[in-house]
């Protein structure tokens, strides 16, 4: 029985991508050439061909960035600074307060939820001490100058999810300072 030269893998709606057989890439060799469109198509700025050591890896977020990113916004008006900053102070302090409740007063599950919620809340202490230095008249618009803003809110949409990851954006802010203390 003959082994197909290619199979099409479905990726995203409709979106297909040729990967070559287990037979060609043993032996090196495709037996027909791929045209310009089939060895150029890429899913995600990764193509088929990109060595794994070359792809995106999943990486903590860079904290001070994160917090400038989110208290611009889209406009970076002063009363979005202020509430966002406001948003890390509230979670630093409901977080911490209702998870040190639930570890000394709960029972199985809610001493799972208390501790969650004492790591979320000491992952937003890194972005309370950032927010409140990016407040000083132009520290933010001196953060965020020569960056791509609506590339960087995308990302920050998605980068925000390690905040509910207890402990990580707490410990990327100190590998962080630690690799370049301020001053």
């Amino acid at each position: 029985m003959p082994v197909a030269d290619e199979c099409v893998v479905p990726l995203e709606l409709g979106e297909m991508i040729a990967v070559a057989s287990e037979a060609d890439v043993a032996v090196g060799a495709h037996s027909r050439s791929r045209t310009d469109n089939e060895h150029e198509r890429t899913v995600g700025g990764v193509s088929d061909h990109t060595p794994v050591s070359a792809r995106p890896k999943l990486s903590p977020p860079d904290v001070r960035r994160l917090a400038a990113v989110d208290m611009w916004g889209t406009s970076g008006r002063a009363r979005r600074r202020r509430l966002i900053r406001a948003e890390f102070v509230i979670g630093v302090v409901g977080c911490i307060t209702l998870g040190s409740f639930a570890v000394l007063s709960g029972n199985g599950w809610e001493v799972g939820l208390g501790v969650w919620l004492l790591g979320v809340g000491v992952n937003y202490v890194p972005l309370a001490l950032h927010a409140q230095s990016l407040s000083r008249p132009g520290a933010l618009e001196a953060e965020l100058e020569g960056s791509d803003l609506h590339r960087e809110l995308r990302r920050a949409g998605l980068t925000q999810f390690w905040i509910a990851v207890p402990f990580v954006v707490a410990i990327a802010a100190v590998a962080q300072w630690r690799r370049s203390p301020p001053g």
